[in-house]
């Protein structure tokens, strides 16, 4: 014969299957340089905020797309990459909360839903605290500091790539100069 205190446990533990367990069977684990550049060619986040960005994802959901919290204290749970709340943010079932996506859809491998979300409650905490980034609670221990944070997107662009783009600025540059000193000789010569 079951007790009550053993089917509880039964159910808990049922529960707490069902709750970690990927939604939809897709999910992604990035690597930090890989979602760095998805960061930026993909969702357009701006470049100065791209490291922060990645430190949050890595120590909110160590890159996991399916990543699903624990309970926090009040009840709620953390969704996708960069552990959404449904407190607030997002519905556990069907769509809706402030971003207008269940939880479910923040834990597969697109992550366009979760960039969009995160850019709403980083703009919402903007306002509110002037710094939008303390939305997360990894933030103030952990990406806070410029160096702190760029440690995480250090070596992902390619020497290439920064080589190729300040020599592009250099020639656009030199046209701006030459085009200038152009306009200033023609002036002259055109008996102005």
């Amino acid at each position: 014969m079951v007790t009550m205190r053993e089917n509880h446990c039964i159910l808990l533990c049922l529960f707490v299957i069902i709750y970690w367990w990927p939604q939809g069977g897709h999910c992604k684990v990035y690597e930090r340089c890989e979602l760095a550049r998805e960061l930026k060619e993909a969702h357009g986040i701006p470049e100065d905020q791209i490291a922060t960005w990645v430190c949050i994802a890595k120590h909110e959901s160590q890159f996991n797309t399916s990543a699903v919290g624990h309970l926090n204290a009040d009840g709620s749970g953390d969704h996708g990459l960069f552990q959404i709340s449904d407190l607030y943010w997002c519905s556990p079932p069907g769509k809706g909360w402030v971003c207008g996506v269940s939880c479910a859809e923040l834990e597969d491998d697109d992550i366009k839903d979760d960039v969009v979300c995160a850019k709403r409650i980083y703009r919402q905490h903007q306002r509110i605290s002037g710094n939008g980034f303390t939305a997360w609670a990894v933030y103030a221990m952990y990406c806070a500091s410029k160096e702190a944070a760029d440690k995480f997107v250090d070596g992902c662009y390619s020497e290439g790539i920064k080589t190729k783009a300040l020599e592009e600025a250099v020639v656009r540059k030199e046209v701006v100069k030459t085009s200038k000193k152009y306009q200033t000789k023609n002036i002259w010569n055109s008996g102005i």
